[in-house]
């Protein structure tokens, strides 16, 4: 059964690479032939890069389940080991094929426009409201305001620093760059425009989150509209991530204090 699991393992890496190389070339390729069209890349090629990361991120996946389940044994420290992991393969690779774009610039294509004092303050303000009416919410329904998910990974890991940096630092800058920067300019610049891209983006976001609940992915979802709005709204994608960061602070916050009650 081993010997079966790792002849599949090794030709779905074998397939993901090789799928990889070739599409850097058709990337290439297709640059070559929009010389000057300065648009981020089109709907479908956008999309397919989605999906390429995701089968790296698949890839990743499997090969740290096996090898770390082996090492170590199963828990759930494993997920942020895994999450780390993925962001600093993941994070190079996309920024190398926004630069193949030549006529599209990495800073007009992420969004790294510093928002005003005037924006900041107001997206802030509008934040905090929004994550009260929530707190209300919770407490009206009778909800824990943390999540299991997150209290089961904080008591299972070994490393709660690690867990942390993961959390609250490199998922919100990673995922606002794919979300809010990439995959948001490559479906606004398509016929589905402004509105398809925050709501796209926002339905991709909270499906990658089914580790957590129904009402927790529900909230993802929303916050994904705000941030795509906000990101709309300001150009930038430094208030999302700050605004993305508050969030995993606050929920990180919250799972400790019912983590050591």
């Amino acid at each position: 059964m081993n010997i079966l699991f790792i002849v599949f393992y090794l030709v779905f890496i074998a397939i993901v690479i090789s799928s990889f190389l070739k599409f850097i070339k058709e990337l290439k390729k297709q640059e070559l032939s929009e010389v000057g069209v300065a648009a981020p890349w089109n709907l479908m090629m956008t999309l397919r890069i989605v999906l390429i990361l995701f089968a790296i991120e698949l890839a990743i996946y499997i090969t740290g389940r096996y090898g770390y389940f082996k090492i170590f044994g199963k828990n759930s420290y494993f997920d942020h080991i895994n999450l780390f992991v993925t962001y600093i393969v993941q994070g190079p690779l996309l920024i190398y094929i926004m630069k193949i774009r030549k006529s599209f610039s990495i800073r007009e294509y992420i969004g790294l426009k510093i928002p005003t004092k005037k924006e900041s303050l107001k997206w802030s303000l509008t934040f905090g409201i929004i994550i009260a009416v929530f707190y209300i919410i919770e407490i009206i329904i009778k909800r824990p305001f943390a999540s299991q998910y997150l209290v089961d990974l904080y008591k299972t890991s070994r490393s709660p620093l690690l867990l942390f940096i993961v959390v609250v630092i490199m998922a919100p800058i990673y995922e606002e760059i794919v979300f809010r920067g990439f995959l948001f300019e490559g479906i606004r610049y398509s016929r589905l425009k402004i509105v398809g891209a925050i709501i796209i983006t926002s339905l991709i976001w909270a499906s990658l989150h089914l580790q957590y609940g129904l009402y927790e992915i529900v909230t993802i979802f929303l916050m994904g509209l705000l941030f795509g709005f906000c990101r709309f709204k300001t150009g930038s994608i430094y208030l999302t991530i700050f605004l993305h960061m508050l969030v995993n602070l606050e929920a990180m916050v919250e799972v400790i204090l019912k983590a050591v009650s």
